[in-house]
């Protein structure tokens, strides 16, 4: 026969797992079950984010990963901060395989100390350092998306406006880079482009 204290003990011991401790301090962000319900094994209760310490997820296209390594350095810019200095992060991974459709790379980015503007679930632009200035950069604003195809307008010596499909990769900013389908010195069309058709005459600005 179990004593009172045997009793207590098993008691005590069933209680203990119903205390959540995180491995750091942070902040709730998501709550998937309430007081009363029935937990399963592994499931997830709640979600917590460290906001001291954050990491960002990027893509970078197959052309550039070779060169990338753990603790490289990198300029984060946000929405928030766009007026303001960008944050300085380091790369803590690169997933070894790419994905199969876009053939770029996920890499992470490790931020600490992120200050009040950088937020879980933002949206934020990564850039390498002394990765820009030897890439083929365009204006975002001169891309435009047909289903999964990202295209551009090239004018010819005829100032005839050409139809063009690239394959575009990491962002600076406010201008993408370009990994095919372009070649360095060609004039774009960076306005208009919902209105003009492939093989239209176009009156070029300087």
């Amino acid at each position: 026969r179990r004593t009172a204290y045997e009793a207590k003990k098993e008691v005590e011991a069933i209680l203990s797992y119903s205390i959540l401790k995180a491995p750091f301090d942070g902040v709730v962000t998501a709550k998937f079950a309430d007081e009363g319900d029935l937990a399963n094994p592994g499931q997830t209760i709640v979600e917590v984010e460290n906001l001291r310490q954050l990491k960002i997820t990027a893509k970078v296209p197959e052309t550039e990963v070779g060169s990338l390594t753990t603790g490289m350095p990198v300029l984060i810019q946000v929405s928030a901060s766009a007026a303001g200095a960008p944050l300085k992060g380091t790369i803590d991974q690169i997933v070894p395989s790419a994905d199969p459709l876009s053939r770029q790379f996920d890499i992470k980015v490790l931020i600490k100390e992120p200050g009040q503007l950088l937020k879980p679930g933002m949206f934020a632009r990564v850039s390498i350092a002394g990765k820009a200035d030897r890439t083929l950069l365009i204006p975002r604003e001169a891309v435009f998306l047909r289903g999964q195809l990202e295209g551009i307008y090239v004018v010819d010596d005829q100032n005839i406006a050409r139809l063009r499909w690239i394959r575009s990769g990491s962002i600076f900013g406010n201008r993408v880079e370009v990994l095919s389908g372009l070649n360095p010195g060609e004039t774009i069309v960076t306005a208009g482009m919902a209105n003009l058709l492939d093989g239209q005459p176009v009156e070029v600005q300087p």
